[in-house]
């Protein structure tokens, strides 16, 4: 079942005169892990802030459940490349964060997030201030965070894009294993084909703005991983070289 779908959309910034995105239609089942992939400035992240209410689109709906959605604040787990975390809260206040601001039940929450922590091995640094944390641990701890503030539908935008390779490749099974357990339907930009091809199972890849959807790839339906690497990056980087 499509859990998102997104129908038509388009975003243009009238001032400047800029075209983001136009009539952009995808779908994400429910617990799925759907990629989105393109060049620099297509607007991918402009069309994860629309998503999650921090911006407009000009045009087009968004569904989530079959049902037009306006408001949509609080509706994802929005994660972006740097983990955010506060360097006055303590890796488990720091997870705790979105309900603190929700002015949630604070015990719970404290509860709910050493539980978090102590299922993904990660609560011997409960009481870890950011600054003595890892980059690798940072981006778990701010997955978590993620993760307390709604569990269902996740919004990752390039979470593990400042990360060393064998760091990322560590986060990258520790997002699969977040998956494993929980089962959360996570919507996913990266900039990195063969990640995308490792943790999706659907791809969608994005022309040079103003975007629009190049092709759809059911990663399950490949039998060769290196195959649909090549077909990913042959299609961007030749409608790259037409621009």
């Amino acid at each position: 079942m499509a859990l998102l779908q997104i129908k038509n959309l388009s975003k243009t910034y009238s001032k400047e005169h800029i075209k983001v995105f136009t009539t952009i239609s995808l779908a994400v089942n429910s617990g799925q892990i759907v990629s989105i992939i393109g060049p620099s400035g297509c607007g991918k992240t402009t069309l994860f802030n629309i998503l999650s209410g921090i911006d407009n689109q000009t045009s087009g709906q968004i569904l989530i459940n079959d049902k037009h959605q306006t408001n949509r604040k609080g509706s994802f787990g929005y994660m972006t490349q740097d983990s955010g975390l506060l360097p006055w809260r303590s890796a488990l206040d720091n997870v705790t964060l979105g309900q603190d601001i929700l002015k949630k039940d604070k015990q719970k929450s404290r509860k709910n997030a050493l539980n978090l922590l102590k299922k993904f091995g990660l609560l011997k640094f409960a009481d870890f201030y950011p600054n003595k944390l890892s980059g690798g641990i940072k981006q778990r701890i701010a997955l978590l965070r993620t993760i307390l503030f709604n569990k269902d539908f996740l919004l990752l935008d390039e979470p593990f894009g400042a990360l060393d390779q064998i760091t990322r490749i560590s986060c990258q099974m520790f997002l699969l294993d977040l998956k494993k357990k929980l089962n959360p339907t996570i919507f996913f930009i990266t900039h990195d084909v063969r990640e995308a091809i490792f943790l999706s199972d659907t791809i969608y890849v994005l022309s040079p703005a103003p975007a629009k959807i190049l092709k759809k790839f059911d990663v399950q339906k490949s039998k060769n991983p290196q195959d649909l690497q090549k077909k990913i990056l042959k299609l961007l980087i030749n409608k790259h070289e037409t621009i």
